[in-house]
């Protein structure tokens, strides 16, 4: 698991002190403020793996901080937890601010803390799979160059999925490194061979 900074913003003190009482020992690093516009900066500078805000405040609602923090780091998991669990602020709250889980006030502590786990869990497939993503489109990119320099070398056994043709790499005969693959298709020239 990688290093995770969680957030938890409630305009209770009381609530952010319990809290942090009750995560002490968890494995991540963890900040909590009275103030959303906090969060709106440390996002801003950057990325957060959690935020868990109070759904109610002054300042602005939980809802309205997530549609926020959403636009400047959509990949940051939401939580919203609240002492009004009504069903209109729950739609509003998973629709507009697309929020990972609703927890009640008062919370039970090992079902936050599973749910916290949960949450950082779900954030690190999304960042390894953003990673593949990546891998693969570096890939494609590497394969599509080889192609321009070398002609038909990524052209392999053809066959027909559908109306596509498709091509079919047999990933047990693929040397190791690039240049392996270059050599076995364009082995160097010897002297005095024809």
């Amino acid at each position: 698991m990688a290093e995770h900074n969680v957030v938890i913003v409630d305009d209770e003190q009381h609530v952010l002190n319990a809290l942090q009482r009750l995560l002490r020992d968890e494995n991540y690093t963890l900040s909590t403020t009275t103030r959303p516009t906090d969060v709106i900066d440390v996002v801003k500078r950057a990325p957060l793996s959690l935020i868990i805000s109070d759904y109610e405040m002054p300042e602005m609602t939980g809802v309205e901080l997530f549609k926020t923090v959403k636009a400047i780091c959509p990949e940051t998991i939401r939580i919203i937890l609240t002492g009004k669990a009504d069903m209109q602020a729950t739609i509003r709250a998973i629709n507009e601010g697309e929020v990972f889980r609703f927890i009640t006030k008062p919370w039970d502590d090992e079902d936050l803390k599973i749910t916290i786990r949960h949450a950082l869990m779900q954030y690190d497939l999304w960042t390894e799979n953003r990673q593949l993503v990546r891998a693969v489109q570096a890939q494609r990119q590497a394969l599509t160059e080889i192609e321009q320099q070398y002609p038909g070398i990524t052209k392999g056994p053809e066959a027909k999925r559908g109306t596509e043709e498709v091509y079919v790499i047999d990933e047990t005969e693929l040397p190791e490194t690039m240049e392996a693959l270059i050599m076995k298709y364009f082995p160097p020239q010897r002297v005095g061979s024809s």
